[in-house]
């Protein structure tokens, strides 16, 4: 992104080539993954661990706009029981074998003994998703199990329809993988269609989103759905993301698959929690297939909303990315529901709760800094500053006490002039009228000038700053009783009597209101300075747990590099490493598959 909106930045900044960005702004990290095929860990080195946060945000910052939900606080309904529902559902006994085979064919291939034509992990990630969707999406005769997740998410579809039968309440189901139908492919919107339709749902209320095929067709559709004529919608990402405004009556939005990208369950998300949408709460429900290429899809965008959590944010982004928010939290809970292994959920879990006790650790320490540098700087300056202005405060009131006897008459001195209350009655209007003229000359020339004297203070017109902003009416000019301190009010034209009034409420309120606010501000400066010293006194209150956690984390993680901690799979290399002239076959199973799209 940079590279094409500002690569002026970073020329500016000597980083032109990406080698130069990367060991600026990231680090290459080696930690233990799920693998593809559900059945372990492996160790893998990605570049997923950024540094040096702020910097690079200030340079995207210079282009970009970032507006997160928590700074719009737009009107939308919440999440029912406050988050995702994760739906998990056991593999069946076909899912099992395919997964063995499909760990077998995986090591064949890191192995080096197959030729990437022939088959590959790409071939295999394909069929690991297909197969964590449905069963039949391989096999279109298998029969899934009465638990799948497909099921279970039609008993939730025909449950919230029964429950939102007077509003008319329409669901949403998201997939974006074994869509097309034809004489060799399995289509999971088919299915799912046929099911409801068994269950009692009329078939009219059911639509596909690809079935539009002009702008006029899918701005018919999307009036059916904003009305509840249709009571269903299955869709893809692509074709039911940006621009789809049906969000009147979505009272559910079902995730079947795991997208790529976190952004795309963001958009999907988007469908119905937003304005507009007359169910106070949205359910979105996460279908997982525990053992399964599930688990590793949670594990990728894991990583991903890690990292983007922390960058498009309202909050002040911290200088390295390896903390966690709410979002990763609930990514991660998908991702151990989805693993099936005790200990790969156990790590998972200490994984995230490591993280979050970093986090804690990490405002912990930077609250200690900052109350060190109250404690020892910033608090004593501010009590020794208070203390000043007091003093300063307190002299210019006994000098006011001391030119101003109790029951002294008004006197003013401007432009020279003395006005007195004891020579004329009119004396407030007679100063008034002198000092309007030259208000109106500092207004106009915009040149601060000494104008007089009060009872020992000197008087200073200045322009009004405020006067210099176009949204908000105010006096053209400001006078100040010059003392240790400044006391400042508004003067305006056309009124005499009242610009008199104020400067004697000046120096018989002003300086009295100081002495009092000052006095306020030592006591809550010296409080503050006391309840700094005492929190530095104390130590990180969970630190035996982060340490026993990361602890418990070493063993566990041991545990499942070495193999001990899960079902290992033989190493079907070594069992073949000693059949003399073996070739490797691209598929080493019995059960029938068809080769998907």
């Amino acid at each position: 992104m940079q590279r094409y909106l500002r690569p002026d930045l970073l020329y500016k900044a000597g980083l032109e080539t990406f080698d130069d960005w990367a060991s600026t702004f990231g680090e290459v990290v080696s930690q233990l993954e799920i693998k593809p095929a559900g059945n372990g860990f492996q160790m893998k080195n990605r570049f997923s661990k950024f540094v040096n946060i702020p910097e690079l945000m200030m340079m995207y910052k210079e282009f970009a706009d970032i507006q997160t939900p928590d700074m719009i606080k737009l009107p939308v309904p919440d999440l029912k029981t406050g988050k995702p529902i994760v739906i998990s559902a056991k593999p069946d006994e076909y899912q099992k074998e395919y997964m063995e085979q499909l760990a077998q064919r995986a090591e064949l291939i890191h192995g080096g003994c197959v030729d990437p034509r022939e088959d590959n992990m790409l071939k295999i990630t394909h069929e690991a998703r297909l197969l964590g969707l449905d069963c039949r999406c391989m096999n279109p005769e298998a029969v899934p199990a009465p638990d799948s997740k497909v099921n279970k998410m039609l008993d939730i579809l025909v449950e919230n329809y029964n429950a939102t039968m007077a509003e008319r309440g329409v669901q949403i189901v998201f997939c974006d993988i074994a869509i097309n139908e034809d004489a060799e492919h399995f289509s999971i919107y088919e299915a799912i269609k046929a099911d409801l339709v068994e269950r009692g749902i009329p078939r009219d209320e059911i639509c596909f989103a690809g079935d539009a095929k002009t702008d006029k067709a899918r701005a018919e559709m999307f009036e059916q759905l904003r009305k509840g004529e249709k009571r269903f919608i299955l869709a893809s990402t692509s074709k039911l993301g940006t621009g789809a405004n049906i969000q009147d009556r979505i009272c559910a939005i079902h995730h079947l698959d795991i997208p790529w990208k976190p952004a795309d369950l963001t958009q999907q998300d988007g469908r119905g929690v937003r304005q507009g949408n007359m169910f106070p709460e949205v359910g979105i429900y996460h279908y997982l297939t525990e053992n399964t290429f599930d688990s590793y899809m949670m594990g990728i965008i894991t990583n991903k909303a890690k990292f983007i959590s922390q960058i498009m944010t309202s909050k002040d982004p911290v200088r390295v990315s390896e903390d966690v928010d709410e979002m990763v939290l609930t990514y991660s809970e998908m991702q151990a529901i989805a693993s099936g292994n005790p200990m790969i959920k156990e790590k998972i879990q200490l994984d995230n709760d490591v993280q979050t006790l970093k986090m804690l650790e990490a405002e912990y320490k930077k609250a200690q800094f900052k109350y060190q540098e109250q404690a020892e700087r910033t608090l004593p300056q501010r009590i020794e500053q208070y203390t000043t202005y007091l003093e300063k405060a307190t002299a210019d009131q006994a000098q006011f006490t001391a030119n101003h006897p109790e029951g002294a008459a008004f006197q003013i001195e401007i432009d020279g002039k003395v006005y007195s209350e004891a020579t004329s009655e009119h004396v407030r209007e007679e100063a008034g009228e002198a000092l309007e003229k030259s208000i109106i000359k500092v207004s106009t020339t915009g040149e601060s000038m000494k104008v007089g004297k009060y009872f020992g203070f000197d008087l200073l017109l200045e322009e009004n700053p405020k006067s210099k902003t176009f949204f908000e009416e105010c006096a053209p000019c400001v006078i100040s009783l010059c003392g240790s301190l400044k006391y400042t009010c508004e003067v305006n034209l056309e009124n005499k009597q009242g610009n008199m009034r104020r400067i004697e409420n000046l120096a018989a309120n002003e300086i009295g209101k100081r002495i009092e606010q000052y006095q306020r501000d030592i006591e809550n400066a010296q409080n503050n300075l006391a309840e700094a010293r005492e929190n530095l006194t104390k130590p990180f209150d969970r630190a035996d747990e982060l340490a026993e956690k990361l602890a418990r984390l070493d063993v566990v993680n041991a545990a499942l590099s070495s193999g001990k901690g899960e079902d290992a799979v033989p190493s079907v290399v070594e069992e073949v490493a000693d059949i003399p002239n073996y070739k490797p076959k691209v598929t080493v199973m019995n059960i029938p598959t068809k080769q998907r799209r």
